[in-house]
């Protein structure tokens, strides 16, 4: 009797866990930290297990809560009721089986295939393997492998995206390479590289803001002023040439009539004499 009630409870602690987390852990060299939940529910929290291995999401939020599998399609269900449930019919149910996705998927499982749901778990909680949150190989990624694998690195933004109520959430993280001499203080590094990150945002975002208010000063100081003549020459303007046209015919008439007078001048004419040919003209 005893022996039985034993294997019960492992069976029930199977399935509080999921399937994926029995049979796999994460990688010592990797950590995946929860950035946030996007927007807050309250009532629903998301947090990483074994590092970079699992998500574990417990809703007692009064609403529903949707988990997408890789293809978009219906995966995870946690109701208002406390019941967990995953559709069979999902290629994430047996993707997550293996940390790397090495498995076969039934034909009857995809995207397009009508949900069949069972249930998971009882209680609103449930740790599931999630590919969405580690690295996809047993190689290292380049810029960890260009290091040596001696340097914190910053593997990739990850995100994935929950419906609650019906309504967009995102939980969003990072993943990274932590050297195995600084495992210990992983956490420490991380903190220090996302606050030294935030702060080289916060400057770069600083300088482009300055130059884009500064840039219009400084070319209008340093740009020539151009004179409105050259200006207008330089346009082309057909009522420019009339202008300039009007403008030599009178000044022109102005020198024939200052020459007149001083002709007039040196010849002496009487009141009598009548009006020259060039005054006439």
């Amino acid at each position: 009797m005893l022996r039985q009630l034993g294997v019960l409870t492992l069976v029930v602690t199977a399935l509080a866990v999921g399937p994926a987390a029995l049979g796999d852990s994460g990688s010592p060299n990797y950590s995946s930290k929860l950035t946030s939940v996007a927007p807050s529910v309250k009532g629903v929290t998301v947090r990483v297990v074994d590092g970079d291995d699992a998500l574990e999401l417990r809703n007692t939020s009064g609403l529903n809560v949707m988990v997408p599998g890789y293809e978009n399609e219906p995966y995870l269900r946690f109701l208002v009721n406390g019941r967990v449930e995953v559709n069979v019919n999902s290629p994430a149910r047996y993707l997550n089986e293996e940390r790397y996705a090495a498995v076969t998927v039934p034909e009857t499982a995809s995207a397009e295939a009508k949900p069949k749901w069972e249930l998971l778990a009882q209680g609103g909680s449930y740790t599931w393997h999630e590919h969405r949150v580690h690295w996809m190989s047993t190689d290292q990624p380049p810029r960890v492998k260009a290091s040596g694998g001696a340097e914190l690195q910053k593997v990739f933004d990850w995100v994935v995206p929950l419906s609650v109520g019906g309504k967009r959430v995102k939980a969003s993280g990072t993943l990274w390479w932590v050297p195995s001499g600084q495992l210990e203080r992983s956490d420490a590094l991380i903190a220090a590289a996302v606050k030294k990150e935030a702060k080289e945002e916060e400057a770069a975002e600083a300088a482009s803001t300055e130059k884009s208010t500064t840039k219009p000063a400084a070319e209008e100081s340093s740009a020539p002023v151009a004179a409105p003549a050259q200006a207008a020459a330089d346009s082309g303007s057909p009522v420019l040439w009339i202008v300039i046209a009007v403008l030599v015919v009178a000044l022109a008439a102005a020198g024939a009539y200052v020459l007149r007078l001083r002709r007039g001048n040196d010849d002496g004419p009487s009141a009598e004499q009548g009006p020259s040919a060039e005054e006439v003209w």
